[in-house]
Parts: structure tokens; sequence; C-alpha cells
């Protein structure tokens, strides 16, 4: 493998229905793909005693009643991989519902407005920390979370707010600041109770000049947030890239992989989330199946479904090969799920099933891609005519993919896509047409 660090990015605290067996299979892919390394995003996720608050949102959860998460970090650990568990200070799941809770300490815009939460990502209000309860909170919610739920992590990742923190006339310009004074208290406690463990922040502090570099953090990433510099690259420190793999092009996976190898990063990690959960959507109540794969049995484990199976091959590929070209990949590609390399034109098919299906899969949200029914909820009026367009040549392609590969799953997975349309949305107009005459 080209790098040290390779893994994934979760965020269990978004993803319900899992038990401790579901994520066990996780773990066993994360094994399989040459993983070693696990972001456990699980602020908002384990039933706080001391703020029950936080979890209010996510009583829905299994880890609420069953409180197994630290059973799936002994797990990983007997796979070899190491588990950091992750938050934000002051920001999103967990931290948002305290605020709601707590108006009187929630951050606010340069207006004097707040925002309120929104859904089961738990996102929208943050914390104010010029507030003294409000850093006393963060504090004792991450304490408990590392040192009396799940002493068994290998350490902590502090995920700075990327959308949105407190922008009261005091945090306006020293935001920054107050965030490094909460990393670096629990970072020397965290270190007091176990030296060895490892503290990943972004590089963010020494970016701005809030806090001299210390050696002992690990740096990560992002290519939207966390940008990487040559003051901060230079650090003879454990460095890691991360990008948002699933619900974007497989190709993303190569783009990273060589981001991080040109500037010399020890790690790549990739978000392989698998959104799992019931909420009220367009005044029904919806259920998100984990990587969005209805297509796909329920006896199969999703994350072994072709879509997201493809999604980890490209990523596994690249870590090994972060400077192959598009044909090495695309041979790859064939050679593995066609069985023969060269048969990179079936290959093609792939990829442009994976990346149409991608492309309408972010954060768990159901694109109509997928689920025609939210065609109208998602399009507005003005937008349906070129919305229909798009799919016309989308659903065309699909058809005549379903045919190529009568008994293959990429066929199965593209005609189910075609016959949902058909029975969801036959009043579309020429839908018969997309799917039996072509263009």
């Amino acid at each position: 493998m080209a790098f040290e660090i390779r893994g994934y990015y979760a965020i269990p605290s978004r993803i319900q229905t899992w038990g401790l067996e579901d994520w066990k299979q996780y773990i066993d892919c994360m094994l399989d793909d040459g993983c070693n390394f696990l972001i456990y995003w699980i602020g908002g996720g384990f039933p706080s005693k001391r703020f029950p608050e936080t979890w209010r949102y996510n009583t829905a959860h299994c880890n609420m009643t069953e409180n197994f998460f630290g059973a799936v970090v002994e797990y990983a650990h007997a796979k070899g991989i190491e588990v950091v568990l992750g938050f934000t200070p002051y920001a999103y799941d967990g931290v948002a519902s305290y605020a709601d809770a707590h108006p009187e300490l929630a951050g606010t815009n340069p207006d004097g407005t707040i925002h309120r939460t929104r859904g089961i990502h738990d996102v929208g209000m943050w914390l104010c920390p010029r507030h003294e309860q409000s850093r006393q909170f963060m504090l004792d919610y991450v304490r408990e979370m590392i040192f009396d739920f799940y002493p068994n992590a290998d350490g902590l990742f502090v995920e700075s707010s990327d959308y949105g923190h407190c922008r009261c006339p005091e945090c306006a310009e020293h935001y920054v600041e107050r965030e490094w004074e909460f990393v670096r208290t629990i970072a020397d406690e965290l270190w007091a109770a176990k030296p060895g463990a490892r503290m990943v922040i972004y590089p963010l502090y020494y970016q701005q000049g809030v806090a001299q570099p210390d050696l002992r953090f690990s740096l990560f990433f992002t290519p939207h947030s966390a940008h990487i510099t040559p003051d901060v690259v230079s650090l003879d420190c454990p460095k890691m890239y991360w990008v948002m793999l699933f619900g974007l092009d497989p190709h993303a996976a190569a783009e990273g992989a060589r981001i991080a190898a040109d500037n010399g990063l020890q790690g790549y990690v990739v978000a392989m989330e698998a959104f799992s959960y019931t909420q009220e959507l367009n005044g029904r109540t919806v259920t998100y199946r984990p990587f969005d794969v209805p297509w796909s049995p329920s006896e199969v484990f999703p994350m072994k479904d072709l879509i997201p199976s493809v999604m980890r091959f490209s990523y596994k590929f690249h870590c090994e090969n972060p400077y192959a070209d598009e044909d090495e990949y695309r041979a790859a590609l064939a050679g593995a799920f066609f069985g023969d390399r060269s048969r990179t034109q079936d290959a093609d098919d792939l990829l442009y099933v994976v990346s149409a299906l991608q492309k309408f899969q972010h954060f768990g949200r159901r694109g109509s891609l997928v689920h025609p029914e939210e065609f109208e909820f998602e399009h507005s009026p003005e937008k349906r005519v070129a919305a229909e367009a798009e799919y016309r040549v989308i659903l065309s392609r699909f058809r005549d993919i379903g045919a190529r590969h009568a008994s293959h799953e990429l066929g199965r997975i593209a005609r189910w896509v075609v016959d949902r349309w058909l029975e969801v949305r036959p009043e579309t107009p020429r839908i018969s047409e997309w799917v039996s005459e072509g263009n």
C-alpha cells in the first residue's frame, strides 16, 4: 500500500438501524479493502448520562438502548484497525441538540439570529463558546465519551465546523482561538491518561497563528475546509487527506490519492457513509436504507452490493496505485467485476451506472433517479423540463446497459431503475419512449 494510514470515515450517529453484527460486517469489509484506520464519528450517537438532551433526537438509534459501540471498537482492534472517535466542537450532532435545549447558549449569525436544528443530521444550531457553560459542556461531553463510555478507543478526531460557527461580536474574530483552547485542554487530558493516544485535528490552528505546532497531533486535510499549505505539510507529524467518496463519481478516489501522494502524506481516508434512519419527508414517513440500494436483496449486506463495491474497489485500487492512469484503472475494474481485464467497454458501462447513481445519492437523500416518487419534491416546476431531459438520457442508456448485461448484476440494477420509473411515473411525458425506443 502507498499509504501507512488507510481507512474510512463513518458517522454511526446517522445509522440508526445497524446493530453490532452489522458493524462487524462493516469492519470485515474494511479489512478486505486494506484499511487499518476508522474515524468513528459518534457525537449524538451514544446515550450520554450527563447530557441526555444530546441524543433526544436519536432515540430510535440501536446504540441508545444497547450501547454496543465499545464492542465495535474491540472488534476493529481484533482486526488490526485503529479507531478514533469523531465530533465537532460547539456544533453538529449532539451539540446542536444541546444548544436547542439551552438557547441562551446558542451561537448567532452576525445579525443576532440563530439557526434551529434541522433533521436527523442534527445540524443548524451552534453553541457560543464565549459562555462558560458552553465551554464546560463541550469538555464534559467529550470526557464522558472518551473516558467513561469508550475508553478503549485509540483517540479523538476533532472536526472543526466547516459549515458554520458562532459569529457574535465576541466570536467573529476569535472563534478559532476559543476552539483551540478546547482542543488543547482535551488533548492534554487524553495524553495524561493515555500517552500514546492519537489526536487528529485540522491544520487551521497553525495556519491562522493561534497555536504553535505540536508534533504529537495528526493533521487532517480536506478539499473544502482544511487546505494543504507549505507551512503545515512540511511538519514532521502524521498527516492524512480525506475526500467525500460516497456521493461522488468513483474517480474521486483517484484524485484524492494523487493529492495525498503528491504532498507526501502518510494517510488517505474516504467517507464511506451508510445513512440509515426514518424521518418525515414531504408529508410521508420515509426510511432510508444504508447506501440507498433498494434493488439489493435484504440478505446481502448493503456494503457488498455492486454499487458500494465499485466505490470500495476504487478506493483500494488507488491506495495501492495512486498514479495509475485511466486505462490501468478500467482494466483492473474489468478484471475485478467481469473476470477479464480486456473487457474495458463493460467497465465503462459499470462506471456510467455507478456515476449516475452516485450523482443522485448524497447524505442519505432519496434522489429521484432511484426514487421517482420524489421527482416533484426534488425539482421545482421551472426545472422539471430540464431534469426530465437529463433523466431521459440516463434511463435510455440504462435500458441499453440492462439489455447488454442481461445475466450480470449490473444489468439487473439498470433494469430495476428503468422498471421503477415505468411503475411509479408512467404519466411522465414520453417515459415509455425513453426506455423502449430510445432517443
